[in-house]
C-alpha cells in the first residue's frame, strides 16, 4: 500500500513539472508574439495622443526653422 501511494505521489509530481514546463514554454512563446506588438501599441497611442491635440498637431506639421546648423566636411581620407 504504501508503495502504491509512493508511486502515485511520484507520477502527480511529474505530471506537475510536466505541466509546469508546459506553461512555461507557452508563455514565453506568447511574450515573444506580444512583445511586437505592445511596441506597436505604444508607438501608436503616442502618434494617437499628438494628434489628438489640435494645437500640438499644428506645431508638429511646421513650418520649421531652417535645415539646422551647417556642417563642415569631415578632413582627411575616410576611405
Amino acid at each position: 500500500m504504501i508503495s502504491t501511494l509512493v508511486g502515485a505521489a511520484a507520477r502527480d509530481g511529474e505530471k506537475q513539472i510536466e505541466q509546469n514546463v508546459i506553461r512555461r514554454r507557452e508563455r514565453d512563446v506568447l511574450g515573444r508574439m506580444l512583445i511586437p506588438f505592445a511596441r506597436n501599441l505604444a508607438s501608436w497611442r503616442s502618434t494617437a495622443e499628438a494628434w489628438s491635440d489640435p494645437q500640438l498637431a499644428r506645431e508638429l506639421q511646421g513650418p520649421f526653422d531652417g535645415d539646422g546648423p551647417t556642417l563642415d566636411r569631415p578632413a582627411g581620407n575616410l576611405a
